[in-house]
């Protein structure tokens, strides 16, 4: 069998990812990588800040300690009236001009989210209308530059309940951003922090250069080779269901060129490359800048290569070692990002969401989703009706959520839905299911759900056993193409990933690994009985599939687990569980 050393020559990332130099959380202000700011405002401006007078600092390098400090500064944020939207950006851009940045410097970013017009801005500056102080804003954002760099401003809307004029509060999305592709009115929080993560992951992928080089020993000629990054198994369908790879082939040993070169989920330059030699045995292709697809850095740690056999199929070099044969090295840029952040009141109980989302800007732009670095496994992920799936490579096919209904990241616990009911409420009782009035489950509107055998045959042995779309709680709130597991797609998805008990950003759950590397993480989120009091959260998962139990119709299959343990559960059917949606291979 051949043998292939793979090297990446360079790898130019945030300072998030490993680096052969220093790890991560050990660099400190002024040397290179992402410098955050924060700005919260509602009648009055809270800045994020260390130190006093000249070493006063507003701009912090983000590292695994600075994360933990801007996470805790967004939860303190305090709610208030009040919008002085115009002042705190006014403040950040201020902020930005001050602050100390190193010179290797790509970008200049103020992400600003606000839910309402602007009340009392210009009563704090030398302005006197609010429209004055507005185009003043505007002009700065435009003209304006950083370590020569012009500033990126976005601007994210939710209009509120209390906001009027909403010509104008569009006029001031506009005003307040750099393009207009940049101002983003949308109407609900998951959106926000959609957009959030959209701007983060594009930062993201800016500041990140992966080079690659092979050095292979000399094939035969014309051989086709195939590297994945992405395949965990060593059969020929893995091979030829990986979804990034680079295929080539090579000439011949007097033209040691490889040619018709195609990148599979990875973005390349080069068609054809020619190879250098020492020693007529070793011959090295440096492929250049390459990146994913989708954004970010190529998955390193599972490296594999085939070859094509005389039969057309795909064979694994089992000598091959991709995890001891990968060198990385890691050169740091810069860039710069502050967040403004409204904090008003008028946002009500979105202020927890509107922090999470915050949040998860933050660790997205640190690449704190990628566990492990650059190395990680990527997540093949798409979206239907603004909400996330991943494919775990089932053999179904069938694609899962990556949040649980009602909320805004992995690890949130979202809503909680009775059996057949689709929307959460207070109470969790026989008393409020849709499906039993009063205190008895004996009662004519059971029919369409239940056939118990303590029923005899009056009229429940034609009922349904699977719940239909009008009420499933997934089709209800994320629209057509979404809806609750049944049972035995639970069941594919134990059985065909690798269930692991973790914990993810301080939240306990289990992480699904399917075989192609992508996962879900299922938080332990409890339930809610009775007077809807939340009950073995962080201890227990309790998710909902569609499909009644057979040997006790008065309950419902569910997915339950905890650390040790993940299979077969049910559950009484008024109780209130999470939901884990999934949706066709054909969206």
């Amino acid at each position: 069998m051949r043998k292939i050393v793979i090297g990446l020559l360079s790898l130019i990332v945030l300072s998030s990812v490993f680096s052969a130099c220093k790890k991560d959380g050990e660099g400190k202000d002024g040397d290179p990588g992402i410098y955050v700011g924060i700005v919260g405002f509602n009648d009055k401006i809270t800045e994020y800040s260390v130190g006093h007078g000249k070493r006063q600092k507003k701009l912090r390098l983000l590292n695994s300690g600075t994360q933990k400090e801007f996470e805790s500064f967004i939860d303190e944020l305090e709610v208030s009236n009040g919008t002085k939207l115009y002042h705190a950006v006014r403040v950040a851009i201020d902020n930005m001009q001050a602050a100390s940045l190193p010179e290797d410097l790509r970008s200049v970013s103020i992400i600003t989210f606000t839910d309402g017009l602007d009340l009392g801005s210009y009563g704090d500056s030398e302005y006197d209308s609010g429209d004055e102080y507005v185009r003043a804003i505007c002009n700065r954002i435009f003209t304006e530059k950083v370590h020569n760099l012009p500033m990126n401003a976005y601007c994210i809307g939710m209009k509120g309940d209390d906001v009027g004029d909403e010509e104008k509060f569009r006029s001031d999305l506009q005003k307040l951003s750099s393009s207009s592709e940049n101002a983003m009115l949308v109407s609900n929080m998951s959106e926000v922090n959609e957009k959030f993560k959209q701007i983060a992951s594009s930062l993201y992928k800016e500041n990140v250069l992966q080079s690659l080089a092979l050095k292979i020993p000399l094939p035969e000629k014309n051989q086709q080779l195939r590297f994945t990054f992405d395949v965990s198994g060593n059969s020929s369908v893995d091979a030829s269901n990986s979804q990034i790879h680079i295929d080539f082939q090579f000439d011949s040993k007097s033209n040691p060129e490889i040619k018709y070169i195609i990148y599979e989920g990875i973005t390349g330059s080069r068609t054809t490359i020619m190879g250098t030699t020492k020693d007529k045995y070793w011959y090295s292709y440096d492929f250049g800048g390459i990146s994913l697809s989708v954004g970010g850095t190529v998955p390193t740690d599972n490296v594999k290569e085939w070859y094509l056999d005389s039969n057309g199929q795909w064979q694994i070099n089992s000598e091959f070692d991709g995890g001891a044969n990968v060198e990385v090295s890691t050169e740091v840029s810069s860039a710069a990002v502050i967040l403004v952040l409204d904090c008003s009141s008028s946002l009500g109980s979105e202020v927890f969401n509107m922090k999470q989302a915050a949040k998860d800007f933050i660790a997205t732009l640190r690449g704190a989703s990628l566990e492990g670095g650059s190395s990680s496994p990527v997540q093949s992920s798409n979206t239907l009706n603004g909400h996330e799936f991943v494919d775990l490579g089932l053999p179904s096919g069938l694609r899962w959520a990556t949040c649980n209904i009602g909320a805004i990241t992995p690890e949130g616990y979202g809503d909680y839905f009775a059996w057949g009911e689709t929307t959460p409420k207070e109470t969790y009782t026989c008393e409020t299911y849709i499906y039993a009035e009063g205190t008895t489950w004996n009662n004519p509107r059971l029919t369409k759900y239940c056939f118990n055998a303590d029923y005899g045959n009056n009229g429940f042995t034609d009922a349904l056993t699977t719940l239909e779309a009008s009420d499933d709680a997934a089709t209800a709130n994320w629209g057509v193409g979404w809806r609750m597991p049944t049972y035995d797609e639970m069941v594919e998805l134990k059985n065909n990933c690798t269930v692991m008990w973790t914990t993810r950003n301080g939240v306990n759950g289990c992480l699904f690994t399917g075989s192609n590397g992508n996962t879900i993480f299922m938080p332990a989120a409890g339930g809610r009985y009775d007077d809807g009091a939340l009950v073995d959260a962080t201890v227990f998962g309790f998710y909902s599939s569609s499909t009644i139990d057979l040997s006790d119709t008065y309950r419902a299959l569910i997915l339950r687990f905890y650390s040790g343990y993940c299979g077969k559960g049910s559950a009484h059917r008024d109780s209130g569980n999470p939901v884990r949606a999934v949706c066709s291979s054909r969206n």
